[in-house]
Order: C-alpha cells, then structure tokens, then sequence
C-alpha cells in the first residue's frame, strides 16, 4: 500500500476510526530539515510495499502541530504504531530494524472482517447510499402530498409554497408527457404507490433506472419501465437484433453492458442484477469497481432469478403445448401409483392440465393442481401421464418434481 501524507488532525483521525480492528497502521512523524528522516523515508516506503494489510502514514510535524501535541512527539523521526484505534508500540529513531521488528509483532496478513470495503469501494458503494435516502424521502414526500399531484395547475400555482417544487413538476410531467427516463420511473413509482402497489426504484449504473412492483399472486417483483412502455420484459436491455440489408448489417435494441443494478424499496436495498441478464459470465466480468463479498456484505442479493422451467416457445405463436411420459408396466401386476408433479404456475391467462391415464380404462384431472393423485386398482398394461405448458423450480432445489411410487402386487 502507498505511503499516505496526512495534513490534518480531522483526516488522520478518519483514517484511524474507518480502519479495520486487525489492520496495522504505522505513522512516521518526520520534519524536512532532520537528516536521520530523510536517511530512512526510502526503508519506510519499502515496509509500505511488503505489509499490504498496514496503513502507513507520514506526518510533517512543521505542519501538524496538533497532531504531535496529541501524541507526545519530542524527537524526529517518531515511528508510533496503532491497532484498534489505539497506540501498541513507539519508536524513537532511525532505526529501521527495530522499526521492522516492531511491525512483525503486531502486523497480521487477515483482516478481522475480510468483506469490508476498502476506501475506494466506500466512495462507489456511497452512491447507493445516497439514492437510497432520496428514494424514502421522495416516497414519504408522496405519502403525505399524493392528494395534491393532479390537482388543477392553477391551484398549483397560487399554492406553491405549500405544495413544493415537486408537486409541480409531477402535475407538468403528467400534463406534457415528456420527460427522462428518471422522471417516468418517478412518475410511475408515485402513481403507483399512490394506487396501493409496493413499489421500489430500480438504477442501473450504465445509466438507466425504471420500477418494480410487488405482484402478490405472483408472489414477485414485476419489471415495469415506463419510459420505453415495457412490462415484465427484463432481457430486453441486453438484447440485440440484427438486419441485413444488402451489405449493410442494421442493430436494433439497448445492447447495454450490465454490471450493477441496484433496487431502492422502503425497507431493503438489494442488488439484482442478475434477473435482468442472461450473460451471467459475461456481467461478472463487469463487475470490478467493488468485491462481490463486499458487495453481498453490503447490500442483499436476491436469488429468485436462479430459477428452472419446462414451457413452450413463445415466439412460435402456438397456442398450446404438450408434454408426455409413458411408464410401460406390460408384464407386471401393479396395485396402485402415486403421482406427484410440483412447480405447477401460470401466468396472466395461461391454464395448464394436468391428466393421468391407465390405458383407456381410468383418465383422471390432478384436482386444483395441487399436483398430486393417487390411482387404485390400475390394469397391468400402459400408465400415461401428460401435462402442458410448465412446471419450475428453484436450481438449489433437492426435491424431485416429477415423483411416481407404484406398488406391486
């Protein structure tokens, strides 16, 4: 790590009081007239470069009077040694051995946390911070001002110390109908929390942000983004359409590279990039202004994405799909089966059915696709099941999704 000057006593004691509690931090307190400081100033910067989990730090002592008051400094060079916000070891002199030894004693290569973020993670993972103070503020704002958004402009107007600026700029973005995306997603986010939705604010760092809304049937967050008039479309972003055109080759679509997309809700900060991507590989690549532990420290990563499912081609314009699997128990006696088939879901209008078959002679409906049904008294000749559309699952799942148990006779 670099050798750090440091010019204040504010500064030096932010550096002391974000540094981690197994993290060494050495201070050189020097002055430019002393020989002996400027004898061992290059063994200092070598110590820097060998001890990556130390802080060294040098303060000019002509400069920083404060902070030699504070810490005694009668003699040039001081080399004082701090652990847990506190002094462990001095030494007085030029004596880099003994300034090496000093730091082998309390030096240790593990960070007591090795998931906090180190001064330029802090200064991009700030960012979330900030935009997550100000979604609650224009969301509780909201709360107590939705009454006032559409009413008429000239009340607006007479009555603008009370409403504030942003009840104006809502009524003129609804009025005139152009605007940003940041000001659809706003927009939208206000309007929709003011209907009874659970909203929350997505950003995307590659400078686009939209909305989510909580879908309770679904039991999921629903991607909306007003700006482009897009509901439950998250690949679109990354997708890329190509047309040619004699020798000229014509692309359509964002073709964004993802890296980090953020949702702001009222009670949780998640990163949820990886629902809006099919390049998994490729956006971790990205991902390099901050460590993924760090970042997992910091916010919550929703899993919800890492999902499995069997469904028919959308893009064929079929109406309905089908799906068959046949048990051949010719030859043998079988009493009774017991069918069990999960991750049974559907969507908007979408139905699935579910039957099952014993040759011709039994044909019976899974009821209320609870996904289960038992058959007695099966003929020994051909069990069928068939089902359409789709089944799912969550990828960490051990359960079986499709379990048969026939009994012999």
């Amino acid at each position: 790590m670099a050798v750090v000057q440091i010019e204040s006593l504010p500064d030096f004691q932010e550096h002391i009081d974000s540094a981690d509690a197994n993290r060494l931090i050495i201070v050189d307190f020097y002055a430019d007239w002393c020989g002996p400081c400027r004898h061992i100033a290059p063994v200092f910067i070598q110590l820097s470069k060998r001890f990556s989990n130390a802080s060294f730090f040098k303060i000019n002592v002509d400069h920083s009077f404060d902070i030699m008051q504070q810490y005694g400094i009668r003699a040039m060079p001081t080399f004082v040694l701090i652990k847990a916000k506190r002094e462990v070891e001095r030494i007085q002199g030029a004596n880099s051995e003994a300034l090496e030894q000093a730091i082998n004693r309390h030096y240790s290569d593990t960070p007591q946390n090795p998931n906090a973020a180190n001064p330029l993670e802090k200064i991009f993972l700030q960012q979330f911070v900030t935009k997550s103070f100000k979604f609650l503020k224009y969301l509780h704002k909201y709360s107590y001002l939705n009454q006032v958004y559409f009413l008429p402009y000239s009340y607006l107007k007479y009555n603008i110390l009370w409403a504030e600026i942003i009840v104006l700029n809502t009524y003129l973005f609804v009025f005139f109908r152009k605007g940003r995306c940041g000001e659809w997603a706003n927009c939208f986010t206000l309007i929709a929390a003011a209907v009874g939705f659970d909203v929350r604010f997505i950003y995307d760092v590659t400078d686009h942000v939209w909305t989510e809304l909580w879908i309770p049937e679904y039991d999921t967050w629903m991607h909306c983004d007003p700006c482009e008039n897009l509901i439950d479309r998250p690949l679109i972003y990354e997708k890329v359409s190509y047309i040619q055109f004699y020798f000229l080759i014509l692309s359509f679509g964002w073709g964004k590279k993802l890296s980090y997309i953020i949702a702001f809700g009222l009670d949780h900060v998640h990163d949820v990039t990886w629902r809006y991507s099919r390049h998994h590989r490729e956006v971790i690549t990205r991902r390099t202004s901050v460590r993924e532990p760090v970042l997992a420290n910091f916010l919550a990563v929703e899993h919800d994405w890492k999902v499995a499912y069997l469904c028919r081609k959308e893009d064929k314009g079929e109406g309905e799909g089908e799906i068959t699997w046949s048990v051949d128990l010719s030859g043998v006696k079988a009493k009774s089966a017991y069918i069990c088939l999960r991750g049974i879901r559907t969507f908007e209008e979408a139905s699935i059915s579910v039957v099952v078959c014993a040759d011709k002679e039994i044909c019976m409906i899974l009821p209320n696709h609870t996904g289960e049904l038992i058959l007695d008294n099966l003929p020994s000749t051909l069990l069928k099941i068939t089902h359409a559309q789709l089944f799912r699952a969550s990828l960490d799942s051990v359960e079986p999704q499709l379990k048969i148990d026939i009994e012999f006779e």
